[in-house]
């Protein structure tokens, strides 16, 4: 997918009144994104933020190195 990106950060925002059985939907999606990207601590940094009434990080970029 974008496996010649030089380096950057990439951070999905989520809109947490996702209905729970369309949650499936969504962790599928940032999963097949994710896996298009060389994600390390040198190439690309991910990180995921629900965001609405109340925005909240769930993971910032710089604690993992690899995709699993």
């Amino acid at each position: 997918m974008c496996g010649d990106a030089s380096a950057g950060d990439l951070v999905f925002l989520v809109d947490p009144s996702v209905h729970p059985k369309n949650m499936h939907s969504v962790r599928s999606f940032l999963n097949t994104m994710v896996h298009g990207f060389s994600v390390s601590r040198e190439v690309v940094h991910v990180g995921l933020a629900w965001y609405g009434y109340r925005p909240q990080s769930e993971f910032l970029l710089s604690p993992y190195a690899r995709k699993d």
